[in-house]
């Protein structure tokens, strides 16, 4: 059975299941969830199937869960969240072991969940006293309650005493409308935490978020911001009331991952990334819009030549002359690819609505080659905070 296993799409099962089900792990990176995660399952499935398959599981091989249970402490995911995911895993993993089982193998599946249940229960003992002595070196009263605080805000709800109790805390003053923001800059979780208390310092409410630090500021907030420290990207939301703070919050977050994945630094707002933020939003929509340029695919003769053609001719505005410049070719060699372009899709280019749905595809490409080619950040220097003024709400 375990043979039978197909061990990449089991690895994308659970992982799609732990982000769909467990909220901290939505709010994670992209890059962290598709790679980190999704590696850390890979090799709890890889380690299910060789103990099914009569291997001796050692001390040894815990350790990634413990490298992953530490850094899912300093980003602050609750252990609750950190255990359920793993929880979440075995009841996954153990559908699709069963799924590869055949009538005649039911009393060997009876056998073997002792043994995954016994595996889950270790593993999760491990992590669980792994993280906690994580948490008890980066955990602080400041941070607890500014995560509170985040928290409440981003519900949408009213603030009650005990919030308010931490906004004290924090230093933070409650507001009637928030600017949310987030920065990204390499490093990891540490930098992260240094970037936080920092802002927080100058009374905005700021917590770090795996490669991220995520917070708002009063909207008529005057301070500073991080300066720019070697590959920095700083987001700034649009004035929101607590009722909305929540989806904005998301956002923001969102737009930096974009921001990130396309190579943009320095300050940029969610205005900048409608188009990408409508894909990133909605799995279906992206797929749909992808399959727009299939056609040409099919079509190889002068493929690239189209789709280069396409994507300048968007990049240009629509105007033929310049973008013929920048592709060197004669106008009317333009013309041609653009006419072919649209013989071989279906689309016509003085059509709106037909250049929005191409617009769309070609972000689709754009984002899904970034994707691909896309790496953990390097090593940065700790930030320094430099006197950037909150932009005004003009």
């Amino acid at each position: 059975m375990a043979a039978r296993v197909d061990r990449d799409d089991a690895a994308e099962r659970i992982t799609s299941a732990i982000r769909a089900q467990i909220e901290p792990y939505r709010r994670l990176p992209e890059d962290v969830v598709r790679g980190e995660v999704r590696l850390n399952v890979r090799t709890n499935v890889d380690l299910v199937l060789a103990m099914l398959e009569g291997r001796e599981i050692g001390t040894e091989d815990l350790e990634p869960f413990r490298a992953a249970a530490r850094e899912r402490a300093d980003e602050g995911v609750p252990l609750d969240d950190v255990l359920h995911a793993y929880r979440l895993g075995a009841q996954v993993g153990w559908e699709i072991l069963a799924g590869a089982a055949t009538p005649e193998e039911a009393r060997v599946m009876l056998q073997s969940a002792s043994l995954v249940l016994d595996w889950a229960e270790r593993v999760s003992a491990d992590v669980a006293r792994t993280y906690l002595a994580e948490r008890r070196d980066v955990l602080s009263e400041w941070e607890t309650q500014a995560r509170r605080l985040l928290g409440a805000l981003a519900a949408g709800g009213s603030i009650d005493a005990g919030e308010i109790r931490a906004a004290g805390v924090v230093g933070f003053t409650p507001a009637d409308l928030y600017r949310p923001f987030a920065v990204g800059a390499p490093g990891g979780a540490a930098i992260h935490r240094r970037i936080a208390e920092e802002l927080r310092a100058r009374g905005m409410l700021a917590v770090p978020e795996a490669d991220r630090t995520v917070g708002v500021a009063a909207a008529g907030f005057a301070g500073s911001w991080p300066g720019d420290c070697g590959g920095q990207i700083v987001v700034i939301g649009d004035p929101t009331a607590p009722a909305g703070l929540g989806e904005a919050l998301e956002e923001v977050r969102r737009t930096c991952d974009l921001a990130r994945r396309l190579g943009r630094l320095g300050e940029v707002t969610p205005r900048m990334f409608i188009p990408e933020l409508l894909l990133a939003g909605s799995p279906r929509l992206s797929r749909m819009a992808g399959r727009v340029l299939d056609p040409l695919t099919h079509n190889r003769r002068g493929y690239a030549d189209l789709l280069q053609t396409l994507q300048a001719f968007i990049a240009c505005g629509l105007d033929r002359r310049l973008a013929a410049a920048r592709l060197h070719v004669h106008p009317n060699t333009l013309g041609y690819r653009l006419r072919r372009a649209e013989q071989i899709t279906g689309l016509r280019l003085d059509s709106a609505e037909d250049l929005c749905v191409l617009t769309l595809a070609l972000k689709t490409r754009q984002l899904g080659a970034e994707e691909g080619s896309s790496g953990a950040q390097g090593p940065g220097a700790p930030c320094a905070i430099h006197n950037q003024i909150l932009p005004s709400d003009d």
